[in-house]
């Protein structure tokens, strides 16, 4: 039962929002600064980080934690489209970079597993 005592079912799928944040913003930000360190890059030299878009929150929140510059990182494609799950990084990067010259692009994913 949940909280509010709706029975659970084996093939219910439950998301528990608060720890998919907490996850997000735990492990985003990091990964993010591992794979550019482990490129020999820099958060300069990427054009644009195409981050899964599960809420609007969420993406802020790792841009502003990850620091990325507020101009190669969008949190509007959710707002446009809602959370298309593991796809919604490529529509973001689809979205956003249409027509735009682009030569380096970081992809952010994460997910839960069933």
């Amino acid at each position: 039962m949940d909280p509010v005592g709706n029975p659970y079912h084996l093939s219910d799928s439950v998301m528990q929002g608060g720890d998919v944040f907490k996850f997000a913003i735990d492990n985003a930000p990091d990964s993010i600064s591992k794979v550019i360190e482990y490129a020999k890059s820099s958060y300069q030299e990427i054009d644009f980080f195409a981050i899964h878009q599960v809420n609007g929150q969420i993406v802020r929140t790792i841009i502003n934690h990850a620091g990325l510059p507020k101009d190669k990182a969008s949190a509007e494609t959710f707002s446009k489209y809602g959370n298309c799950g593991g796809t919604s990084v490529l529509v973001n990067y689809c979205d956003q970079m249409f027509g735009k010259v682009n030569n380096s692009t970081l992809f952010v994913s994460f997910g839960c597993e069933l």
